[in-house]
C-alpha cells in the first residue's frame, strides 16, 4: 500500500490544507493524519458548492466522508481552539 506524505516547512497559508482536501476527496483516501507539535493556524478550503470550510486541529481529509481522521501521537491538541 503506498501513502501521500504532504510536508512543508512554511508557516502561513502555503496550501497544504487545501492539498489534502482534494487528495482526500479525489482519490477517496482511507485515512488522513495530522502530525507536527502544536496548534496551528487553520486552513480554509472552498467547496464545489462555494461553501468555505475553515478547519484547525484537524487535517481536511475529513471532508471526504469515507476518509478516517487521526491525530498524530505527542500533537498538542487545544481543546478550545478544537471546539470553536
Amino acid at each position: 500500500m503506498g501513502a501521500v506524505i504532504i510536508v512543508d516547512a512554511m508557516w502561513g497559508d502555503s496550501g497544504k490544507g487545501k492539498v489534502c482536501a482534494h487528495l482526500a476527496r479525489r482519490d477517496n483516501v482511507p485515512l488522513t493524519v495530522r502530525a507536527g507539535v502544536g496548534t496551528n493556524a487553520g486552513a480554509s478550503v472552498t467547496l464545489d458548492d462555494g461553501t468555505l470550510v475553515k478547519a484547525r486541529q484537524l487535517p481536511t481529509g475529513w471532508l471526504n466522508p469515507s476518509t478516517t481522521v487521526a491525530v498524530g501521537s505527542g500533537v498538542l491538541v487545544d481543546p478550545e481552539v478544537f471546539l470553536a
